[in-house]
């Protein structure tokens, strides 16, 4: 049995956190001795319990990566309980005193795809990347190939990163009689062909070219609405444009939607525009379990999940014309839609999946250990 903490520092459910739910739901209790650290007073908590997951909880390195105060307290933790393997997901604090406790073996995942600061570029900055990661980390995971793109750019070396993909539960197809009553309750007609963009609205998520690729919609007489699922920073400067640009009837505001597989049993196409941190988009993920295609960005992460003329179609970042161009494609194709919606079904069976990531990381484990169990 090996004995493994996963290691969170965040304080809210980002796909981070999302991450190591579905790990601990889906783990193999036979083979892992399985415990979760959280910050206290985590929203994580609540699912942990439910899942009855062992977890702790420590104060002072919420949200942090690096806290002198944290490092004490996993010290303490690590001390005391004896993992064979910490595993974690934003927090080097945790990563050194695993090291300083002689934990047998260190993972980090890197959930974001940004680009290096210039510093990490510079022949110094990898010297130290790299030095960085051989003190503190036996293995990183990256999401995506991008993350690992990054990872690389900074000086690591390939060998170091393993990509592992994310992965979801499947979600439930809602009953017609509530799909019909969601699209009266947002005021879409019978012949609409409804979209959605679920992500945070901030300004690196791209929502102002959705609403571009609206104008243009309402402009040629199309019945393709926008539907944007989420809160943020950027409420009212995308509420306003959307009022600038006269397509408050084309561009719905939902906010926060907790009945995501309804939100997207209802849609025809996901669309994500980001151009700036995706790295594999969760949203997308569970679009795709109900056999939803996307038109996404060439962004990060994104493009190992959407495949060209397969389960989507690709476009530029920050071009509201060639989304809207991809969008109408798909809307006047109907042979193409269906082919998209049979290939969002097979790659999300034979991809995405949450067992399938859960044993490609469990893979990782037994291979830093030594296929050791």
């Amino acid at each position: 049995m090996l004995k493994v903490f996963n290691v969170t520092s965040d304080s809210n459910i980002g796909g981070a956190g999302k991450c190591v739910l579905t790990y601990a739901k889906y783990h193999d209790r036979s083979k892992i001795d399985l415990s979760v650290v959280i910050p206290t007073g985590s929203l994580l908590e609540p699912a942990l319990k439910e899942l009855k997951t062992r977890y702790f909880a420590l104060p002072n390195y919420a949200d942090k990566s690096l806290s002198f105060k944290g490092i004490k307290e996993f010290y303490r933790l690590f001390q005391k309980e004896r993992p064979q393997i910490v595993h974690t997901h934003g927090s080097l604090s945790a990563r050194i005193a695993a090291r300083l406790a002689g934990v047998d073996r260190i993972i980090y995942t890197r959930h974001c795809v940004f680009e290096p600061k210039p510093f990490l570029t510079t022949p110094i900055g990898k010297w130290v990347s790299r030095l960085t990661t051989k003190l503190f980390t036996d293995r990183i995971i990256a999401v995506a190939e991008a993350a690992k793109d990054n990872i690389v750019a900074e000086g690591v070396y390939p060998d170091y990163i393993t990509v592992v993909k994310n992965g979801v539960e499947p979600l439930s197809p809602a009953d017609p009689t509530v799909i019909s009553a969601l699209r009266e309750k947002y005021h879409f007609k019978e012949g609409d062909f409804v979209t959605a963009l679920v992500a945070r609205l901030h300004k690196v998520k791209g929502h102002e070219y959705y609403i571009q690729a609206a104008k243009i919609f309402k402009e040629k007489g199309l019945p393709i609405k926008c539907f944007i699922a989420g809160t943020g920073d950027e409420e009212e400067n995308l509420k306003q444009l959307a009022n600038d640009l006269d397509v408050t009837d084309y561009v719905v505001f939902a906010g926060f939607v907790s009945n995501v597989s309804e939100i997207m049993s209802m849609i025809d196409l996901q669309i994500n525009a980001s151009y700036g941190t995706e790295a594999t988009s969760l949203s997308l993920l569970e679009g795709m379990s109900l056999h939803k295609p996307a038109v996404v960005t060439d962004f990060g992460g994104n493009p190992g999940v959407i495949y060209p003329e397969k389960n989507g179609l690709l476009v530029p970042i920050k071009d509201g014309d060639a989304l809207a161009k991809a969008v109408i494609r798909i809307y006047e194709n109907e042979a193409l839609r269906n082919r998209f919606i049979r290939g969002a079904q097979e790659v999300f069976e034979k991809e995405f999946r949450a067992e399938i990531m859960t044993r490609n990381i469990e893979q990782v484990y037994f291979d830093v250990m030594g296929g050791k169990v």
